[in-house]
């Protein structure tokens, strides 16, 4: 219900993602993209690198995640 907004990076990004070490979060990040951009920075410096899609999807939008992303 709603907008959501969708935050997707290729599997070749993810050194710079801080993904989960351990458990079935490994291909989830650790970084809240709702924090400023600075606070992002200082904890995950890496993340400057990375290079992804994102976008909003509105009520009756559909979205297809490739494996893998």
């Amino acid at each position: 219900m709603g907008s959501k907004y969708v935050a997707l990076f290729p599997e070749n990004q993810t050194p710079f993602l801080a993904a989960f070490a351990e458990g079935i979060l490994t291909n989830t990040s650790q970084i809240d993209l709702e924090r400023s951009e600075a606070e992002i920075l200082q904890k995950f410096p890496e993340f400057s690198r990375a290079q992804g899609y994102e976008g909003i999807l509105e009520p009756g939008d559909i979205l297809y995640i490739p494996p893998s992303c």
